[in-house]
């Protein structure tokens, strides 16, 4: 995947294909829940690209936040190809909260609540270069005006903000992290990260007799690789 959508974008200036005018993130942001130490919201603000589609057009998130005062870092995450749920991204955004770091994990376009019909598998599956590229850079303006909601925010350092992607989230990482110098860090996995739930579905399809093989790469091998960056400009909005 990461193949065909670096092929798709040879040739196109890439810091035009994300510049967008300035304007105010016009967020609604609902409370959610949360325990004593974690303030949950759920927030959704209009797409700078409207492909007619009203369940695509409104990006959606989820947002925790430590309720210790002052001001926290802040993780972005971005989840796989084909996700249908956003529980594993909520719950790595809760771990990271209970840590110190505020997170916002984003749907993707044509992702769980954004999902219609004719969107991007369709475009995979019909070898559509041009939808793909479409979705992919909508992604990627998705990704930066949550930047812009995020630096507005009273409880969160703008001068610290990262990026933690999963497969595909990891592409979209990747690519913030060349695009937008509020990008601090980027972390991306090739496959999701240990969970109890996948290893509850383990269980539960070959029995308590399974073990879980190590990674012969490490923590640093082929599954994760972390980026950071120093001195670049950040493209205008």
């Amino acid at each position: 995947m990461l193949g065909i959508f670096l092929a798709l974008v040879q040739g196109h200036p890439l810091l035009d294909v994300y510049r967008y005018p300035p304007r105010p993130v016009e967020a609604q942001v609902q409370p959610t829940g949360g325990d004593s130490s974690v303030a949950e919201f759920f927030l959704t603000y209009p797409s700078l690209v409207q492909t007619g589609s009203p369940a695509n057009d409104r990006v959606a998130a989820f947002y925790f936040v430590p309720r210790t005062p002052g001001r926290h870092p802040v993780v972005v995450i971005l989840h796989a190809l084909g996700s249908q749920t956003a529980s594993l991204e909520q719950w790595i955004g809760r771990e990271f909260a209970h840590r110190g770091l505020a997170a916002l994990a984003l749907v993707l376009p044509y992702h769980m609540m954004r999902k219609v019909p004719g969107g991007l598998w369709t475009a995979i599956q019909q070898g559509d270069a041009d939808g793909i590229l479409a979705a992919g850079v909508q992604a990627i303006l998705h990704l930066r005006r949550a930047l812009d909601w995020l630096e507005t925010r009273a409880e969160i350092a703008p001068d610290r903000m990262g990026v933690v992607g999963i497969s595909l989230g990891a592409i979209g990482g990747a690519i913030a992290l060349g695009v937008d110098a509020r990008v601090k860090a980027d972390v991306g996995r090739r496959r999701a990260p240990d969970h109890p739930r996948r290893r509850e579905a383990v269980k539960a399809r070959i029995g308590e007799g399974h073990r879980e093989l190590p990674d012969p790469y490490g923590e640093r091998g082929p599954g994760k690789c972390t980026r950071s960056r120093k001195g670049r400009q950040r493209p205008p909005p």
